[in-house]
């Protein structure tokens, strides 16, 4: 998902620190608007990794959105492509990203708490309520979301987390206990007790919220 394995249909944005607030990055699908066209701008950004402003162009759950200058090529989200909404948008910028923004990357003026990358999904699989939240410093390369695939239903959600987590360990919040509008922070040794809910599975008590401390985590997953 990351690196080398990235194709040009994927679309990569990488924006750096130059881009104002005017020139957030709007990425969507086939629904793309003329006020949605991808505005890239900055000495950062060259014409080989511009994304077209045409709709048909732009792949499904292929669209990467990387920004600020501590964002590396394995940090990269994948949104859902063609089925994106107005509503759906993502959005990478730098300081100027507001709180209206739906994905906010982490950069060196923003405060490790506040590092939180939200991804709304939508399409066949998705409903507007999907949130992916990872928080931290410390994601490592390992981190991808997956925010796509077969598999998926209406509260469905896959989660990578912390170096420690391979592919085959992924967590698939596939289960009658996981209720629409949770909001799952990924787990790992570097997060914090804040950001350290699983809701997923019959094991988990009936507030669907259970901290990652102790011998339950490792059987969790």
């Amino acid at each position: 998902m990351s690196g080398p394995d990235v194709r040009s249909s994927r679309q990569v944005l990488k924006t750096g620190p130059h881009v104002r607030c005017s020139l957030q990055v709007l990425s969507s699908g086939l629904h793309v608007r003329t006020l949605l066209q991808v505005l890239t701008s900055g000495s950062h950004v060259r014409s080989s990794r511009q994304v077209p402003k045409s709709g048909h162009h732009v792949r499904s759950s292929r669209q990467v959105l990387t920004s600020g200058p501590h964002v590396r090529s394995s940090h990269q989200v994948l949104t859902s492509g063609h089925h994106l909404r107005s509503s759906l948008q993502a959005f990478t910028s730098g300081l100027h990203v507001r709180s209206s923004c739906q994905v906010l990357t982490s950069g060196p003026h923003v405060k490790s708490s506040r590092q939180i990358l939200q991804v709304f999904t939508s399409g066949i699989r998705f409903r507007p309520s999907f949130q992916v939240f990872t928080s931290g410093p410390h994601i490592r390369s390992s981190l991808q979301v997956i925010t796509s695939g077969p598999y998926f239903r209406h509260s469905l959600q896959v989660f990578t987390s912390g170096p420690h987590v391979r592919s085959s360990r992924q967590v698939l919040m596939s289960s009658p206990h996981v209720r629409s509008f949770l909001q799952v922070n990924t787990l790992g040794p570097h997060f914090r007790s804040s950001h350290q809910i699983l809701t997923s599975g019959p094991h988990f008590k009936s507030s669907l919220q259970v901290n990652n401390s102790g011998p339950h985590l490792t059987s969790s997953l």
